[in-house]
């Protein structure tokens, strides 16, 4: 973009394969965001999108601290990632769901945070149709994610969140459903089971490439 909020922010953004959609450090406002294989990235511009977020095998990249996406919409995502820079926030003000494909798990990745804010949000995640079943985890992250006060997380989906990195947010992680692999960690997490159903509601702990439910 050549200048702040070229597009009109009532438009739904596309990017399809091979595309860059590029904020250029500048601030945009999107009524949707669509990422089809292609690649948006903010540089140190504000990308607001005020509807649905869908990343389908695209990348997501903050790549600059001061960097910013604020998700108002359901953030939807199959395969694909969200690279956050340090210094970079994605600020997720809805849930989240995420599934593994063909390409691999849906990824969460880079030295920023994922901001919740006030509110515990739901992360829906499923082992997709066409992934292989090497694909062991289905939705990785290993950004930190933030929270303010008995804000926590709830993992539901039959797949596997795998959680890579010492999270920030103060609360339980709540699993309702499916499976959530905690890697080696340099501290506590919290983590409820809730109605567990035998084999297939668990926590898996990994250390060193060993894991063990």
């Amino acid at each position: 973009l050549p200048a702040p909020g070229q597009i009109n922010p009532a438009s739904a953004v596309t990017v399809n394969s091979d595309g860059l959609y590029d904020l250029n450090n500048f601030n945009q406002t999107d009524a949707s965001l669509t990422i089809n294989t292609g690649t948006a990235q903010t540089g140190t511009g504000a990308l607001t999108v005020t509807g649905a977020l869908i990343i389908d095998d695209g990348a997501l990249d903050v790549q600059t601290s001061g960097g910013s996406v604020t998700a108002n919409g359901l953030v939807t995502m199959t395969g694909g990632s969200i690279n956050l820079a340090s210094g970079g926030t994605l600020n997720l003000n809805n849930d989240l769901v995420a599934s593994s494909d063909a390409t691999g798990a849906a990824l969460i990745t880079g030295a920023g945070t994922v901001n919740e804010a006030s509110t515990t949000r739901t992360f829906t995640v499923t082992h997709g149709a066409t992934a292989s079943a090497a694909t062991t985890s289905d939705l990785i992250d290993s950004a930190v994610i933030t929270g303010a006060v008995g804000v926590g997380l709830t993992k539901t989906g039959a797949g596997r969140l795998e959680i890579a990195v010492q999270e920030a947010y103060p609360d339980t992680t709540t699993v309702n459903q499916g499976d959530v692999q905690v890697d080696a960690l340099s501290d506590t997490q919290i983590i409820t089971l809730t109605n567990p159903s035998p084999g297939t509601t668990k926590v898996t702990l990994s250390y060193d490439g060993l894991s063990a439910p």
